[in-house]
């Protein structure tokens, strides 16, 4: 399992295709150097081992913008908001690295990425992509995406009359539940096992337990303030349907009832998010809590601790348990 699937856009052009872990690190690694563009990006490259452009890189790239893994994982990448997505089994997509170019032990090339990057948990917050109207970039041909409406409630659903124009919530829209969530602990939790390095079987077990524990504790994070969002959403839609309510009672005009109809729409939608949040939740809490039980050493242990410690006192500079 060598190949990834790898996503590079800027304000302007993308690249897309399957490219060898060995070459998607270079270009990893490159982005930490916080290039604007692709092209800023390109002209970096040969400082971390690429002996080619990212046009011969990306040579047998894909016709599309799918957010879906390949082989050894799926990096998504995009420079202008400074938004990772990372998960591969080749070379371990982290804040910070170091890898020997060309397997060549007298040059190791370290990486880190600074707190500006956001390193995102699923690689659906990516979507916008397509709708960005993106062209391929340097000599790669490839579709130019026409803008589109995000899949779910949009102001197509319910037309609103000339009088009172205004859109319905969409999957993208952060009034919606589904809001991009910023987790530092769950940053911090990762790069933190950076330092763990496992010296037997167990401790690599428990290695891997924890980097569960961290991805489902950031979970239950995520659904628990899509919770809160889409309740305040609720309460608040709610007052407005009572005004209406009341209006429409007083006053039989159209304009009352259409406004009713909406959001009552709006409502159902947010409550369809609340029910689908609150089973993300249980289940992400439960399979955390189970994995906390699986950890078999003192390491392994003495780090949940320190995260737990951490995270009540606030990280400042980390010091290691062990």
């Amino acid at each position: 399992m060598s190949v990834l699937k790898m996503i590079i856009a800027d304000d302007h052009h993308y690249v897309s295709g399957e490219l060898h872990g060995s070459r998607a690190e270079w270009v990893y690694a490159a982005c930490s150097r916080n290039p604007k563009s692709l092209e800023e990006l390109d002209a970096l490259l040969p400082e971390f081992g690429a002996d080619e452009d990212l046009s011969s890189h990306f040579g047998g790239w894909m016709d599309d913008l799918e957010l879906e893994p390949v082989d050894a994982g799926l990096i998504i990448v995009d420079l202008a908001k400074k938004w990772i997505y990372a998960h591969d089994t080749y070379f371990g997509a982290y804040r910070r690295g170091s890898y020997n170019p060309h397997d060549d032990d007298d040059a190791t090339i370290e990486y880190e990425f600074s707190n500006d990057w956001q390193f995102v948990a699923e690689p659906k917050w990516f979507r916008y992509l397509e709708s960005l109207g993106l062209k391929p970039y340097g000599d790669l041909k490839g579709p130019s995406y026409e803008k589109t409406e995000y899949d779910g409630f949009s102001e197509d659903d319910l037309e609103f009359d000339d009088e009172e124009e205004e859109a319905a919530p969409s999957y993208a829209d952060e009034d919606w539940g589904e809001i991009y969530v910023s987790d530092d602990n769950y940053t911090n939790r990762l790069t933190s096992m950076g330092d763990f390095n496992p010296q037997n079987a167990e401790e690599e077990r428990d290695a891997q337990t924890l980097e569960h524990v961290a991805r489902y504790d950031h979970d239950a994070y995520v659904a628990q303030q899509r919770i809160e969002n889409s309740q305040k959403k609720i309460a608040s839609l709610k007052i407005e349907l009572q005004a209406v309510e009341n209006l429409r009672k007083r006053d039989t005009v159209p304009r009352w009832e259409i406004k009713r109809i909406k959001l009552q729409a709006h409502i159902g939608k947010y409550d369809q998010g609340l029910s689908r949040w609150t089973e993300d939740y249980t289940e992400a809490a439960a399979m955390a809590a189970e994995l906390r039980n699986l950890l078999v050493t003192n390491k392994g242990r003495l780090m949940l601790k320190m995260w737990e410690e951490k995270e009540k006192e606030g990280w400042g500079d980390l010091e290691i348990p062990y």
